[in-house]
């Protein structure tokens, strides 16, 4: 099956769709769960996750257990 790569927005919206259903989790459990939903992303995978994450905690969507 051909994976669907995911622009900015589709993938911050996928992100937070998965955290709403599944509850928190790690940027690395993100990548895993992306590739098992054929999902893609271009360049670095966490990285892409991170920075995704990171707008959605600044529009106070999602946040950080570290915080």
């Amino acid at each position: 099956m051909t994976k669907r790569t995911l622009n900015v927005v589709e993938l911050r919206y996928v992100l937070t769709f998965y955290l709403a259903q599944h509850g928190r989790t790690t940027v690395g459990n993100l990548v895993e769960a992306l590739d098992y939903y054929n999902f893609a992303v271009q360049g670095r995978a966490s990285k892409s996750v991170s920075d995704a994450l990171r707008w959605e905690a600044a529009l106070g969507r999602v946040r950080s257990l570290l915080a």
